[in-house]
C-alpha cells in the first residue's frame, strides 16, 4: 500500500482531495481536552466559525448525477437514523474559482507581517538542541536555520516523528540502535499511529453518466472562464456520516481502482471507512539518514471492532446502491460476496488508504504523550508541533480543518 506525502509549501494540501469536512462535537472535545480546555466547547466552536470565515470554503461548481442521486437515496436513510449536521451532504472545498486552494496560499493571502522566511528546496534533518533548548534546524545540505523564539514543527505524521528521532527525542533504544544519541528519552515518538481504511464498493452505471477521463476542449475552456464544469469537479463529491458517527460514506462518480485509466468503464464508488477505529499502528525509523523512508506499521482492522464496523458500512452502501436507479451490477466485491469471511478477503485485497495519517507525536494526558497542552514537546524548551501527529485519536472525518484550527490556536496573529 502506498502513503504518498505532500512535499513542498502547502504540504499535502497539495495533492489531497481538498475535501472541507467541519468537526463533529466528539472533534471539539477532543481538541478542548488536548489543549488543556482552556477555550472550552463554545470557544473553540466560535474559533472556527472565524476560521471559517477567514478561508470561506467553497461549495461545488459543479456535481454529478451519480452524487446527486446517492444524495437523494442517502439522506432519507440518514435522516431515518442519524439526524445531525454531518448527514450526506456535498463536500465543501479547499478552492478558489474551482482550484485547488492550498495551505501555503492561504498563508499568502494573510497580512503575516515581516520577517517570514520563503525557503524552497530545502529538506530539514533535526532539530538542533543546546541542552534542552531548541535553537534551531539542520537542513539535510548541512545549513542551519537559527530560531529567535521556537521551532515550531508542521511536517505532518510521517516527517515530524522522523525528525524529532534524528534529533535524539523519542524511544532511545530505537534511537540507539540506529547510531543516535538520545538526548530526550520519550518513548511515544511514532506511537499511536493512525489512519482511515477506505474499502470501495464500486457499481456499474450507464455510459451517459460516464464521468471522462480526458478533459474535452468545451470542459476546458468551461473551467478557465467562470472555474466550473467537470473540470472543477474534485471525484471525492459528496459523502456523510452514518451509525452515530461510526462510518463515513464517500462517492465518486467513478471506478475508484481504475481511474483515470482511459480505458475505465462507466462505475460509481461508494467508499466505506470507520471514522474512530481503536486499532493502532507504530512508525518507525529505517536508518538515520533523512532521505530514507521510514518502517510504517498500519494499524488496519488489528481490533477486531474496527472489522466489525466496516462490514457493516458496507451492507448500508449496498442497501443505498440498491435504491439508486443510475447503479448497476455490483462491480466489487460482487453481489455473490455476502457473508462475512468472503467480504473480509475483499477487504484485505482491495482496501485503501484514505490519506488521514494521525497521531505518531501525540499528546494529551497519557503516559506516552509526546506534547504539552500547548503543543511544546515535553522536556523539551522551545520546540512545539502543530499537525496532525499532535492528535492522541483520529478525528472523525477529514482532518484538514482540525489541523487549521490547531494552528489558529497556537499563532495569535490569527
Amino acid at each position: 500500500m502506498k502513503w504518498p506525502r505532500g512535499k513542498g509549501l502547502g504540504g499535502s494540501s497539495r495533492i489531497n482531495a481538498m475535501i472541507w469536512f467541519p468537526p463533529t462535537d466528539h472533534d471539539f472535545q477532543m481538541i478542548d481536552d488536548l489543549t488543556g480546555n482552556r477555550l472550552g466547547l463554545s470557544g473553540l466552536k466560535q474559533r472556527f466559525q472565524v476560521l471559517t470565515q477567514r478561508i470561506g470554503p467553497e461549495s461545488p461548481r459543479w456535481t454529478s448525477a451519480v452524487c446527486q442521486r446517492f444524495l437523494d437515496v442517502a439522506q432519507r436513510a440518514a435522516t431515518q437514523a442519524d439526524p445531525g449536521p454531518h448527514h450526506p451532504m456535498l463536500y465543501r472545498r479547499f478552492n478558489r474559482s474551482g482550484k485547488r486552494w492550498t495551505s501555503a496560499q492561504l498563508l499568502d493571502a494573510q497580512p503575516l507581517g515581516d520577517g517570514r522566511i520563503d525557503l524552497v528546496r530545502g529538506q530539514v534533518d533535526r532539530v538542533v538542541l543546546t541542552g534542552d533548548q531548541a535553537t534551531g534546524v539542520r537542513l539535510v545540505d548541512g545549513e542551519v536555520i537559527h530560531a529567535r523564539q521556537r521551532v515550531i514543527l508542521s511536517a505532518g505524521s510521517i516527517a515530524t516523528p522522523t525528525i524529532l528521532m534524528r534529533s535524539g527525542i523519542g524511544d532511545a533504544e530505537h534511537l540507539r540502535a540506529h547510531g543516535i544519541d538520545s538526548i530526550i528519552d520519550l518513548p511515544g515518538v511514532g506511537r499511536g499511529l493512525q489512519d482511515h481504511l477506505i474499502m470501495p464498493m464500486i457499481f456499474s452505471t450507464a455510459p451517459e453518466h460516464q464521468f471522462a477521463c480526458v478533459d474535452t476542449p468545451r470542459d476546458l475552456a468551461q473551467w478557465q472562464a467562470v472555474g466550473g464544469g467537470p473540470i472543477a469537479c474534485n471525484i471525492a463529491e459528496c459523502g456523510g456520516l452514518f451509525y452515530d458517527e461510526t462510518i463515513q460514506l464517500h462517492v465518486t462518480p467513478t471506478h475508484y481502482l481504475l481511474f483515470p485509466h482511459p480505458k475505465t468503464p462507466p462505475a460509481m464508488t461508494i467508499g466505506i471507512n470507520v471514522t474512530r477505529p481503536l486499532s493502532q499502528g507504530r512508525l518507525r525509523l529505517q536508518s538515520s539518514d533523512p532521505r530514507a523512508m521510514p518502517m510504517i506499521d498500519p494499524p488496519y482492522l488489528t481490533n477486531p471492532s474496527d472489522t466489525e464496523t466496516l462490514l457493516r458500512g458496507m451492507r448500508l452502501a449496498r442497501q443505498i446502491a440498491d435504491e439508486m436507479s443510475l447503479a448497476g451490477h455490483e462491480i466489487l466485491p460482487g453481489a455473490k460476496r455476502v457473508d462475512d469471511e468472503s467480504l473480509i478477503k475483499s477487504i484485505s485485497r482491495y482496501s485503501q488508504t484514505l490519506y488521514h495519517p494521525v497521531g505518531t507525536c501525540g499528546g494529551g494526558n497519557r503516559e506516552l504523550a509526546v506534547c504539552d497542552d500547548r503543543l511544546f514537546v515535553r522536556n523539551v524548551s522551545g520546540l512545539q508541533i502543530v499537525d496532525a501527529s499532535v492528535f492522541p485519536a483520529i478525528p472523525t472525518g477529514n482532518p484538514s480543518t482540525l489541523v487549521l484550527l490547531l494552528a489558529m490556536l497556537t499563532d495569535d496573529t490569527w
